[in-house]
């Protein structure tokens, strides 16, 4: 493995999503010039801290925060933190923090889509190095990156902005719950595991039940079955099952 562009202090500037379509999944859109990543590597003592900070420009963004430790041993790293813990400021208050990226199954996946998407190298399964993902709005935020038994160590502090080109299911309904108001703008992309229908809608489901809480659904207004049936040759439920769509809005 290679070890990414690490550098000793950072201010990153991210922008927003938006737009309105839908259409069966095309490949990811190349990021252009956006700025997509930066690290700072460093040597935290013990009971101290270290606080990088970056900058939210324009729309409100999805980010992967991460403070690594014990993954930095398969890099060759000698004397990485063994337990490091985030916290996410925005001014004095803390809006997010992580101790164990993996110790919350459903956080843990969400982490996973996001380091995926964003082509972050993978945290080792089960480990102790802390992780979160977030939606911020435009403005200045702070990382503190501290041991959670106080010991010193080394980490790697890394903020990437996660632009993929698409949002997963699960990032989608966090970031709807956590903006219930606005919602997320963006591009979602789903595989369709199964299909339904009720007297005035089709729907589209990205989990096999569509009670499970990580189900993302898209429905199709019962007056728009038959255009799309007519515009695709088939009937849309049996069409789109098994299949990875795209929504943009």
């Amino acid at each position: 493995m290679t070890m990414p562009v690490m550098r000793r202090w950072f201010w990153l500037i991210v922008g927003g999503l938006g737009g309105l379509s839908a259409a069966i999944a095309n490949p990811i859109p190349s990021l252009g010039d956006r700025l997509i990543n930066l690290s700072v590597r460093v040597q935290i003592p013990a009971d101290g801290s270290a606080i990088p900070g970056f900058v939210i420009d324009g729309e409100k963004s999805t980010v992967l925060i991460r403070v690594v430790g014990p993954t930095l041993a398969g890099f060759g790293v000698t004397g990485a933190m063994a337990n490091p813990q985030l916290r996410l400021f925005s001014g004095q208050t803390v809006i997010s923090e992580n101790d164990d990226w993996a110790a919350d199954p459903d956080a843990a996946a969400i982490v996973l889509d996001a380091a995926s998407s964003s082509g972050a190298f993978a945290l080792l399964e089960g480990s102790q190095d802390a992780a979160l993902v977030t939606t911020l709005e435009p403005g200045a935020y702070t990382v503190s990156a501290s041991s959670a038994d106080g010991s010193a160590g080394e980490v790697l502090i890394e903020v990437y902005r996660v632009f993929p080109g698409f949002i997963s299911p699960i990032e989608a309904i966090v970031g709807a719950a956590n903006d219930p108001e606005d919602g997320l703008t963006g591009i979602f992309r789903l595989p369709v595991l199964a299909t339904g229908a009720d007297s005035q809608s089709g729907y589209l489901n990205s989990e096999l039940d569509f009670r499970d809480q990580r189900c993302l659904t898209v429905e199709i207004p019962g007056s728009l079955m038959q255009p799309l049936a007519n515009s695709i040759g088939a009937n849309p439920l049996t069409f789109y099952r098994g299949k990875t769509i795209e929504v943009e809005g």
